[in-house]
């Protein structure tokens, strides 16, 4: 199997989260606790695994005619499935952060996603 696309996809979307999130530290940590610092940098590092899953599990059929749009929504559906209970534990671990907590997930989630989506269709165009 070749793990090209992925080893690919690894090296930008890692420089791009390291960039972004370098810019974005810096008033979260000026302005927030550290709860919230601390916290972003978790939901960013559970995101960018997942992530990488849900790329690998998806360019595994790149090659297969058809099977692409079958295993991005795969992919789609376990990485929504794991945040929601990643998200629901949280929730019941910490119950006075919620909303810090909240908005640091799905910034989060918006942006790994975003990222993952324009990357797939970006190599699609191509082919």
């Amino acid at each position: 199997m070749n793990n090209n696309p992925t080893l690919r996809f690894t090296g930008i979307f890692s420089l791009c989260l390291i960039i972004l999130g370098v810019f974005a530290s810096y008033p979260i940590y000026r302005f927030g606790n550290s709860f919230i610092y601390s916290g972003t940098a978790l939901n960013l590092a559970f995101f960018y695994v997942i992530t990488i899953i849900s790329f690998y599990i998806v360019a595994r059929s790149f090659k297969k005619s058809g099977s692409v749009i079958n295993a991005f929504l795969g992919g789609i559906v376990l990485k929504l499935l794991v945040a929601m209970v990643y998200l629901l534990f949280v929730l019941k671990k910490f119950p006075s952060h919620e909303v810090d907590f909240v908005i640091s997930f799905f910034a989060s989630y918006l942006i790994c996603t975003g990222f993952e989506v324009y990357y797939i269709l970006y190599n699609l165009r191509q082919n």
